[in-house]
């Protein structure tokens, strides 16, 4: 090799990006990794996502990418990572962006609002449901504003399928891996609709699992089965965990592998120990970890002291 070819060979290899649009176009995959300790159990690691630090940088990019040239504005209402990363890219287009905020949500995600500088609505609706939908058409009226519909929109699932999912079925292949089982949690459902696609397509014999929060319970990232999330058709089977179910799993996980996750990601790992007492432990699992702990810190603290863990 010639000394003119050595600085190309060094931009290739390093990660290097031009821009922040570069790097949200570039940086990908996001890695798949094993979890040793669990057995032939590997998780695709969403967290390293760079904008919300979350698997909704994907969703909300696509959406943005799609409504951008006839939408100034957008509205939208989250309870979290999606509309922190919607409140970015709204940042880097240049878009206006209006997020409704549920009751209960947690008070990071107006911290991060403010700190991007994002408009947002605080409501009194308990979660994002179909009071809430009908609350963000009537504003995004009152707006003039585009409502992006994450809830409802087929962008959400397609955005998964496309990306996510794509990218997983590429990685599985390169290590000659044939998943038996997916694990997601489920929230808006887009993620688990869109991955669970695209693994079907090249693994038709897997099984989908989904996890829900319980009724009674929240979650950050999920919802319960009476929410109705609109698309969990590709489900084979839905595992309903608890708050406390998903804080073990959180421990769990940065006991046995290192790894911090948020509390979705626990509940996930919750209900791959159920799903292994009912089917083997010698299958090959996937399992997808949507985001990090450090923004439920807080959350966890609180209720780590009373768990005796």
């Amino acid at each position: 090799m010639s000394k003119d070819e050595e600085p190309e060979k060094v931009r290739e290899n390093t990660e290097v990006y031009y821009s922040v649009h570069d790097l949200l176009r570039k940086r990908r995959p996001t890695p798949l990794v094993r979890l040793e300790t669990f057995g032939d159990v590997w998780a695709k690691l969403e967290f390293f996502n760079p904008l919300s630090r979350s698997i909704k940088d994907r969703v909300a990019g696509y959406i943005i990418e799609n409504l951008k040239t006839r939408c100034s504005r957008i509205l939208d209402a989250s309870s979290g990572n999606y509309g922190i990363a919607l409140s970015i890219l709204g940042r880097l287009y240049g878009i206006d962006i209006i997020v409704l905020l549920p009751r209960r949500v947690e008070k990071y995600v107006k911290t991060i609002l403010k700190i991007v500088g994002a408009r947002y609505v605080e409501t009194d609706i308990e979660i994002n449901n179909e009071d809430m939908i009908k609350l963000c058409r009537e504003l995004a009226d009152k707006y003039e504003a585009c409502f992006a519909d994450q809830f409802e929109n087929d962008l959400n699932p397609e955005a998964h399928y496309i990306s996510t999912g794509k990218e997983l079925v590429r990685q599985l292949k390169t290590i000659s891996k044939v998943p038996d089982v997916f694990i997601a949690a489920i929230g808006t459902s887009g993620h688990i609709c869109g991955i669970g696609r695209a693994l079907k397509e090249e693994f038709p014999n897997i099984k989908i699992i989904g996890v829900t929060c319980r009724e009674d319970e929240h979650v950050p990232g999920m919802k319960p089965v009476k929410a109705r999330p609109r698309w969990i058709d590709v489900v084979d089977q839905i595992i309903e965990v608890g708050l406390k179910d998903a804080v073990r799993g959180v421990v769990k996980l940065a006991r046995r592998e290192g790894l911090l996750v948020g509390l979705s990601s626990g509940a996930v790992i919750s209900a791959l120990e159920t799903v292994m007492n009912m089917l083997g432990r010698d299958l090959t699992y996937v399992l997808v970890f949507p985001d990090d702990v450090f923004k439920y810190v807080d959350s966890i603290e609180r209720l780590i002291e009373d768990m005796d863990l």
